[in-house]
């Protein structure tokens, strides 16, 4: 699924920039992304000078993990997700912050003028659309009054939280933009500055690694945005064919992938210098509007 998300991603941000995007490999190029992956597998690892190994392979392997560990706890397949629990929402910042970790650790394992720098801006951007992107997601929690995934879910049986919360989930496509660094929240890869960031000196099966842990990341951002605001698989029918709701989740997934997709392929760069009044000036007013619309709901009873 991360492989074939990075082809959707790829070919309708090429559409957009009247571009082809991927096309030979497969039918219409939809096996170019496992090409990449199997191609840079094969390829000679060239380690840099002065490069920790050992840091750079653990927090590469920690960054991968880090997306399959929290897609554990989603509803994929069926309500009840593999591992849930009664508070499972708390893996949730234990997984974005396990991600951050890893890619610091990455870009300081190599001591490059590009890896520091894009590194310094990776935890800058954290700092910033971290807090938003947790709230955004709670406050959907707190409307259900449960820290539960799979009960989430169940109460959106009847209504998505979306039509209750459409500014909540505005500004959590905009973090998960900033979270997944794309545009316009590129700062730390920028590469008309500092080549490709924290990711500069990798190659070969780090960097497959590196990009496979990227599209898991997206996959699982996804995925949250899915569960928290569209009820996961919940559709017309789950009840008695129970079989729908995996078809269901991949039908919005697909649909959240696509919004995010359009405004990365339709934005333009952020300065740094911008970034604090763009992202978190206006996605706090926003997340306080949203928290004022939603208390006053609860305190009517209306939901």
């Amino acid at each position: 699924m991360a492989l074939i998300f990075e082809w959707i991603e790829r070919k309708l941000i090429a559409r957009i920039q009247w571009r082809v995007g991927p096309l030979l490999t497969g039918f219409k190029g939809v096996l170019q992304p496992f090409y990449d992956f199997a191609k840079l597998l094969l390829k000679e690892e060239v380690e840099i000078e002065g490069m920790n190994t050992y840091l750079a392979d653990f927090s590469i392997i920690l960054y991968v993990l880090s997306s399959v560990l929290g897609l554990l706890f989603i509803p994929l397949f069926v309500s009840t997700s593999l591992y849930s629990f009664n508070e499972d929402f708390i893996v949730v910042p234990l997984t974005f912050a396990l991600s951050a970790v890893a890619q610091t650790l990455m870009g300081l394992s190599i001591q490059s003028s590009f890896t520091v720098v894009g590194t310094g801006r990776l935890v800058v951007q954290y700092a910033m659309y971290e807090s938003l992107l947790l709230i955004t997601l709670a406050l959907p929690f707190m409307q259900c009054n449960t820290l539960s995934m799979s009960d989430i879910v169940k109460v959106q049986s009847r209504y998505p939280i979306l039509l209750v919360q459409p500014l909540g989930f505005v500004v959590a496509l905009i973090a998960l933009l900033a979270k997944l660094e794309k545009p316009p929240f590129d700062l730390p890869h920028a590469k008309q500055e500092i080549a490709a960031g924290w990711m500069t000196e990798y190659c070969c099966r780090r960097l497959a690694f590196i990009q496979l842990g990227k599209d898991l990341e997206m996959v699982y951002g996804v995925a949250l945005i899915t569960t928290v605001f569209l009820g996961g698989g919940q559709g017309p029918m789950t009840y008695d064919f129970p079989w729908l709701y995996p078809i269901y989740f991949i039908v919005k997934m697909i649909i959240v992938l696509l919004l995010l997709v359009i405004l990365q392929g339709m934005a333009v760069r952020v300065r740094e210098v911008f970034m604090p009044q763009r992202l978190w000036e206006r996605g706090i007013i926003m997340l306080v509007i949203q928290a004022f619309i939603l208390f006053i709901l609860k305190d009517v009873g209306l939901i």
